[in-house]
């Protein structure tokens, strides 16, 4: 008793040595609590330092003891199958915590993400084992494989939010798929139609191309089963082709890679250039390609793209450039001087179809220095911001590029990045918008700035937002209710391809405008 009774009074001498924070992390679909969250503290001036930390228990609730009083800024790490909310959620703003008797209440909400499953059948509706099937976002990147079990079962959970397409993906012997995975699958050599027929990747539900795929929505804690592909063939075609160097002479043992449409997991063929320069896939279906070639000449990596569209008949003369890297300069105009660690632009060269983006500092005086650049398709723009300062134009020399795909070349002129200040700004509320996201979209989509082309602010707990630095030109604005992992691609489908568009509200900002919005929260799939 004697020992409970010091127990006890302990606690209260802790207690009277600071505050009491204390919440539950809850699943944002249905209410309960998430066990197993870790919750972190920090101040606001100094995020990334660790002072207070807790795990919520079984029911989702946490607390914490002996907090001094000032200043606090949230951070959340998930258990698996959930997602955190991110730093831009009302729950990670900074709090104040004061002397008193009650505790600080935090409510976390976490989001509990979706899954998918279904079967690989062969045309006579048999179960397919052994087969890898590709669930992928159709924006942005990002996905997972699963291998079908031995009764072509597969089930993918911990996915985030979002459109995805699947793709069943047979394992072929030869293949570059049968060497990674060691294992093949257990379909007929050659399938029914004949001798030039393969065994294809298949969408779901049943087509060999892209453009036959069904996309599927995956939302927040929502289980997906059902979704049976049925695997198809397709006829192959022969195809021949020549590597140049950047002399233009044949380049012998280039490794090359043949790609599918989707550019997304292993190459389906693999193949070296002869001393002649020459090269040849003897087995690929119609439809998109990309073939990728990489040869090393020393302490120099030459690489080379290409794009193509493979008919139903045979092809002999596709001529492939392999280049070495190249370095390109840029100024940036117009910004404030001198420049600080807060104000220097971050800028990026965004490849259109395939390679490696490039990224840069400003340095001072506003130079640009971008390496290890091969020639290719790009677009340009900011990865930061300027306050109170709006992205007038790009030039390529003496070209305006603004918004357009170009072609960067080994004597490609400098860029040149002109800032101009007076920058047009929006402010509003959204009714009962605590932590909705307001998005802002250039209603151009023909040609926009990537990095500047899409705006968003989360609303505070009065669902007041305010979005700054815009360019000045025509947006559609409109506030979507979200779990925080928004991908650009999928917004931008659904409001110009989708009906999403109807609930957008227009904008056409000046040089210099303050517009006022008002907005409600538009229906969002998922």
């Amino acid at each position: 008793m004697k020992a409970c009774i010091l127990l006890i009074a302990a606690r209260l001498v802790l207690a009277q040595d600071g505050a009491v924070i204390e919440g539950t992390a809850y699943n944002k679909v249905t209410q309960a609590g998430v066990p197993g969250v870790s919750i972190t503290l920090a101040t606001p001036s100094a995020p990334d330092t660790h002072l207070y930390t807790a795990t919520s228990d079984t029911a989702g609730f946490f607390r914490i003891e002996s907090v001094k009083y000032g200043d606090y800024v949230a951070s959340f790490k998930a258990p698996d199958g959930f997602l955190a909310p991110r730093r831009s959620d009302p729950s990670c703003k900074p709090f104040q915590v004061v002397s008193g008797g009650e505790p600080t209440k935090l409510r976390i909400p976490i989001a509990p993400m979706g899954s998918v499953g279904g079967r690989v059948l062969d045309a006579a509706g048999n179960p397919v084992p052994r087969v890898r099937v590709e669930i992928y976002r159709v924006h942005g990147g990002g996905g997972a494989t699963v291998i079908t079990n031995s009764e072509g079962r597969f089930s993918q959970s911990g996915l985030v939010p979002g459109p995805y397409r699947l793709r069943a993906r047979p394992v072929l012997e030869g293949t570059p798929l049968s060497r990674r995975l060691k294992t093949v699958s257990p379909l007929s050599a050659k399938p029914p139609e004949g001798e030039r027929w393969i065994w294809a990747p298949t969408y779901f539900p049943d087509s060999t191309e892209i453009n036959g795929a069904t996309t599927i929505i995956v939302r927040e804690g929502l289980e997906l089963p059902g979704f049976d592909i049925h695997i198809r063939s397709a006829p192959v075609f022969r195809l021949r082709g020549m590597v140049l160097d950047d002399e233009g002479k044949p380049a012998a043992s280039v490794g090359l890679r043949l790609e599918s449409e989707t550019g997304w997991s292993a190459a389906e063929a693999e193949t070296t250039s002869g001393q002649d320069g020459a090269f040849e896939f003897p087995s690929v279906r119609s439809g998109n390609w990309q073939i990728t070639a990489q040869a090393a000449r020393g302490e120099t990596t030459l690489k080379g793209f290409a794009e193509f569209i493979m008919p139903r008949c045979n092809v002999e003369d596709v001529e492939l450039r392999i280049a070495r890297p190249f370095t390109l300069d840029g100024v940036i105009e117009g910004t404030p001087q001198p420049l600080t660690a807060k104000t220097s632009l971050i800028v990026g060269l965004f490849p259109t179809t395939h390679g490696e983006q490039s990224v840069t500092t400003e340095q001072p005086g506003g130079k640009l220095h971008f390496e290890n650049l091969y020639p290719g398709i790009y677009r340009i723009g900011p990865f930061s911001k300027l306050p109170g300062h709006y992205l007038k134009s790009i030039l390529l020399g003496t070209q305006d590029v603004s918004g357009l795909d170009v072609t960067l070349l080994q004597n490609s002129p400098p860029i040149r990045m002109i800032y101009a200040p007076n920058a047009a700004h929006v402010r509003g509320r959204v009714e009962n918008g605590a932590g909705v996201k307001v998005v802002l979209i250039e209603a151009d989509q023909q040609h926009f700035i990537t990095g500047e082309s899409m705006r968003v602010s989360v609303c505070d707990r009065e669902g007041q937002f305010a979005v700054d630095g815009l360019r000045p030109t025509t947006y559609y604005a409109l506030a979507l209710e979200t779990s925080g992992n928004m991908n650009s691609g999928d917004l931008t489908e659904a409001v110009f391809a989708g009906g999403l568009g109807q609930s957008v509200q227009t904008v056409r900002l000046a040089e210099g405008d303050i517009a006022t919005l008002n907005l409600a929260i538009a229906p969002w799939p998922f």
